[in-house]
């Protein structure tokens, strides 16, 4: 049986996860994605929708109406990979993927609801569990923009509201574990940089420089959590500096691969938050300066300035 590149994307997601998942909670199930059923393609649809929807409607314990709304955005996203196979499908994609993000959606509203009257082991359980899903969803998402280019921009938009559910959960699930908080802190930094990575070693075209950029959009909102979390003092910064650090350390190396590419670096970094790049910044001298990031604190110490006006700093130095 010949093994794609997709599979072994997720069996490395998946590897990574459960190393995590273990220290988090060791009696989680993540990342198992349900075989599509009808899709959105098929006349019976509709009448699919109409017997989900009556159902949802008669469950009333807010537990299971968490885990049922999860279900439902786990089966869309399935029934939306599965229409990726045919690039025709767009439309029945688009749809497909909107009815998850309102079905996620409503499990993390309801999850952070500060009014909700779920005992809080079981609901910093759903939280940690919907927290490690949204990685999973962001690599489907992101594979079904690669498979149908007509539907990146969408699937983007869709991930980028997926990752802020996620903040969202991992700022709620430090205020009563940071060790639980920084744990996928720690899992969402490096899969976010393994991502762009691998994106940067396979990049050929305008197409993936878009990828490219949602994902280093992604690093951003991960960095801006840390800080707020250190700044709440929910954790510590000792924890958070290294995983940022680290990061930024990775995302400058693939950054410099990009300029290897012959792409414009420029371009690529205006588009997250810096108005003035010289693709002259990326020289062998950074690496040794950003391996320095977390010592000086820079992004703290200077007024919570972000990691690319550090290292357009370094150029000014």
């Amino acid at each position: 049986m010949k093994i794609t590149t997709l599979q072994y994307i997720h069996v490395g997601i998946i590897l990574m996860v459960l190393f995590f998942a273990g220290k988090i909670f060791a009696q989680e199930s993540i990342l198992a994605l349900p075989e599509p059923g009808l899709t959105a393609d098929s006349p019976m649809y509709v009448f699919e929708q109409i017997k989900e929807g009556i159902i949802t409607l008669f469950v009333v314990d807010p537990v299971a109406k968490v885990e049922r709304y999860s279900t439902l955005a786990d089966e869309r996203l399935a029934e939306a990979l599965f229409l990726s196979q045919d690039p025709t499908n767009s439309n029945a994609i688009e749809t497909t993927t909107m009815r998850y993000l309102r079905q996620y959606n409503a499990a993390t509203a309801m999850i952070l609801d500060p009014n909700s009257l779920m005992d809080l082991v079981t609901q910093e359980k759903l939280k940690i569990t919907l927290a490690l899903n949204a990685l999973r969803n962001g690599e489907v998402l992101a594979t079904i923009g690669e498979r149908v280019p007509t539907v990146s921009y969408a699937m983007s938009l869709v991930s980028d509201q997926t990752i802020a559910k996620q903040v969202a959960l991992i700022s709620s699930i430090a205020n009563t574990s940071a060790t639980r908080a920084t744990d996928i802190f720690a899992l969402s930094i490096d899969t976010t940089t393994a991502s762009i990575e691998k994106q940067t070693s396979t990049l050929q075209g305008t197409r993936d420089i878009s990828r490219l950029d949602a994902s280093i959009k992604d690093f951003n909102s991960y960095v801006d959590l840390g800080n707020a979390l250190v700044q709440k003092k929910v954790v510590d910064v000792t924890s958070i500096d290294p995983i940022i650090s680290n990061g930024v350390e990775s995302i400058t190396q693939s950054l410099i691969n990009v300029q290897n590419k012959g792409f414009l670096v420029d371009t690529l970094l205006d588009t997250t938050r810096v108005d003035r790049v010289s693709t002259d910044i990326l020289d062998s001298q950074i690496n040794t300066k950003v391996q320095t990031f977390s010592e000086k604190n820079i992004y703290r110490q200077e007024g919570g300035i972000s990691w690319q006006d550090y290292i357009f700093s370094l150029k000014k130095k």
